[in-house]
């Protein structure tokens, strides 16, 4: 399912840096708390 909300999520060690406008992440919603998954390049 695809969905293009907006949100605010911290940044793990092994993304920063590495992260631009538009790339698409995956991530996982653990009781409320989002985490980055992986990246996939724009």
């Amino acid at each position: 399912m695809a969905s293009y909300e907006t949100f605010d999520v911290a940044v793990p060690e092994e993304f920063k840096g590495k992260l631009v406008p538009n790339d698409e992440v995956t991530f996982w919603e653990i009781m409320s708390d989002k985490v980055i998954k992986s990246v996939k390049k724009a």
